[in-house]
Order: structure tokens, then C-alpha cells, then sequence
């Protein structure tokens, strides 16, 4: 049967988990540090690996997808002091600092570092989610000439998922939906009408061999009808077949 504790053991108890879990934010910079100048001096490369991600995926056994973003935060880091001086001190947690370097400025960090104080890991997730929105827009519409409103802008959900917003001219756009819808029906088309194509092609391979059967048959049959008073020789056939041999070479 479980061991109740005392009011007095749970809260010591709680405080020793939140004091290992900032050991382990802490642990986790100099991780991220140590990954940074192994990545850039191409340790990866020199033990035989295409990426650092697959060399992390052999060596720590982290998947591709961890591993990445493990790179991609590292790097980010080295730009957000700020934020990386809060990771090594152990005052937000990694989850909080994912989320901030996903969309941080020199010029934005310290701000999100305020919301990160007061928030949990999943509302500052939805919170640089939106900062990230209104970064992309402002980015286009400062990007894009006065005299026009064309552009094209895409943003990462939380989910994986890539949300991409275009404004184009109607010509642009009709080229954009033709060819989303042709990817769709490529996507999605049955087996059935790849084999019919494959038919299709193979009857179209077939029709110069058989022309070039009947062209023959031809030919032989011209040499037959050639006076006795002088042999045949192939070079001297008639000009029909030989024109029609000319063209199927």
C-alpha cells in the first residue's frame, strides 16, 4: 500500500524536482553549446556522416526530427544572448526556450523572455505562434514594392503543418490553382490509369515495328516483279521502297 506523505515531505519533495529539473536546463545548454562548435567544426563530417543530425541519430539515438531541432536551437543560441544566459542559469526550461528562438530577434528576446516568466511552456507556444504570424506579415508588406500588393508568405504550425498566404494577380493565381490541382490529381490517381498508360505507350512502341514489317513485305514483293536480265541488288530497289525505308530509319 503507498506511503502517505506529510504536507512538509510533498513540499520537499517538489522542491527537489524543480531544483533537478534547472540542474538539467542547465545541462541542457551546455549541451546545446558543446553541439553548436562540434556542428561547425564538421565533426560529423569527418566521422563519415552526411548531416550532423544523422551523426546525432547514430551516436545519442535521437531521431532525425529531434535531433534537427536540437541543431536548429543550438544555433539560435549563438544569436539570442539573452536567452541563451536564461538557459545556462537554469530560469527557463528548454520547452520555453524551443519555443522563443523559433521566432526571437536581438531586438524581440527580452520581451519574450518577460512572457516566458509568466506563462507555461504551451501558452508561450501559442503566444511566439502569433508573434510569428505578425512578423511574417510585416516582413511581407515592408519586402513587397509600393505599387503592388503581390506576394507570397508561409509560416510553420505547431503541428508540423506549413500555412502559406499568396497575393497574386489573377493570372498568377489561375497558374498557382492549375497547377495545385494537377499535384492533387497526380497525388491521388489509381493504379488502373497508370496501367492503361503504360498500354498506351506500349502500343505506341509496337506501331514502328509493324510498320516496318509491312515496309519489308513490300519491298520483297517489288524484287520479285524485277526483269531476269538483271540480278537484284538492294541498293537498285525501287524508289517507293526505298524512300519508305529512308523514312523509317
Amino acid at each position: 500500500m503507498r506511503e502517505l506523505l506529510s504536507v512538509e515531505e510533498v513540499q520537499a519533495l517538489g522542491e527537489h524536482i524543480a531544483e533537478q529539473a534547472v540542474h538539467l536546463d542547465a545541462a541542457m545548454h551546455r549541451l546545446l553549446a558543446d553541439l553548436r562548435t562540434f556542428d561547425e567544426a564538421g565533426g560529423w563530417y569527418r566521422q563519415g556522416f552526411g548531416t550532423c543530425a544523422h551523426w546525432l541519430s547514430w551516436r545519442v539515438g535521437w531521431d532525425l526530427g529531434t535531433a534537427r531541432e536540437h541543431l536548429r536551437v543550438a544555433r539560435a543560441l549563438h544569436t539570442l544572448p539573452q536567452v541563451s544566459e536564461a538557459l545556462s542559469a537554469g530560469q527557463i526550461s528548454y520547452s520555453k526556450t524551443r519555443a522563443i528562438t523559433r521566432v526571437a530577434t536581438a531586438a524581440t528576446e527580452a520581451v519574450l523572455l518577460g512572457y516566458s516568466q509568466h506563462c507555461t511552456a504551451s501558452q508561450l507556444e501559442t503566444v511566439c505562434r502569433k508573434v510569428g504570424v505578425l512578423g511574417a506579415d510585416a516582413a511581407s508588406k515592408a519586402t513587397r514594392p509600393h505599387d503592388s500588393e503581390r506576394y507570397v508568405a508561409h509560416t510553420t504550425t505547431a503541428s508540423g503543418m506549413v500555412c502559406v498566404k499568396a497575393c497574386l494577380r489573377p493570372d498568377e493565381a489561375a497558374l498557382l490553382l492549375q497547377v495545385l490541382q494537377q499535384a492533387a490529381v497526380d497525388c491521388t490517381r489509381a493504379p488502373a490509369d497508370v496501367s492503361a498508360e503504360v498500354a498506351d505507350v506500349s502500343a505506341d512502341v509496337s506501331a514502328p515495328a509493324e510498320r516496318a514489317t509491312d515496309a519489308s513485305a513490300e519491298t520483297r514483293s517489288l524484287a520479285t516483279t524485277t526483269t531476269t536480265r538483271r540480278p537484284y541488288n538492294r541498293a537498285y530497289a525501287p524508289g517507293p521502297a526505298r524512300a519508305r525505308r529512308a523514312r523509317l530509319s
